[in-house]
């Protein structure tokens, strides 16, 4: 009951910090943005953060439906099944973050999608190099969240919320750098 206790504390205050990060990033990246960009380039990166945040939609709640299955399968001890479902969702992920990926290089070298969006205080070069990072940021995701997600499966949710703490730390960090430090 103690170790129970324990854990829940431990995923609280994991929770907790990661709260605590997204917050402090939200405070300070908005106005350090303001300071080395204009208004506008402000307004094309949040319109580039927006698109590549559509990627998301290819993790089709498979990341929640396969966390429950996992949890299921490790919780009665069926082991061989909670493997195979595993490396079969992880496959899928990588599957569809290198397809994406291939589909967008062509996309962005093929198309003139600055222009189609009105990005017109970035050039088309720099916008198709920040929607490509932007997007591989959101594709790489699902398959490093569902290895994340794996921890919760075998009762290690707080090592899995300190996994994407970290993330989050060190995306905000080199964020703050580079904008600090070139303004770029």
């Amino acid at each position: 009951n103690r170790s129970m206790w324990l854990r829940v504390w431990k995923t609280l205050t994991a929770i907790f910090w990661g709260q605590a990060v997204t917050l402090a990033g939200n405070i300070t990246l908005v106005p350090l943005y303001l300071t080395y960009w204009t208004p506008e380039v402000y307004g094309e990166w949040l319109t580039l953060l927006a698109l590549a945040g559509y990627f998301y939609v290819l993790d089709l709640g498979l990341t929640l439906v396969s966390t429950n299955r996992l949890t299921q399968t490790y919780a009665v001890g069926r082991l061989k099944e909670y493997a195979r479902c595993q490396h079969s969702v992880f496959a899928f992920f990588v599957s569809i973050s290198l397809i994406s990926t291939m589909l967008l290089a062509v996309t962005l070298w093929v198309f003139p999608l600055p222009s189609w969006l009105g990005i017109n205080h970035t050039s088309q070069k720099n916008t198709n190099w920040i929607l490509w990072l932007l997007s591989q940021n959101v594709l790489w995701a699902m398959p490093a969240g569902f290895i994340w997600a794996v921890y919760r499966t075998a009762g290690k949710a707080s090592k899995s919320q300190w996994l994407f703490n970290a993330h989050q730390f060190v995306s905000l960090g080199l964020i703050s750098l580079i904008l600090i430090n070139s303004g770029g």
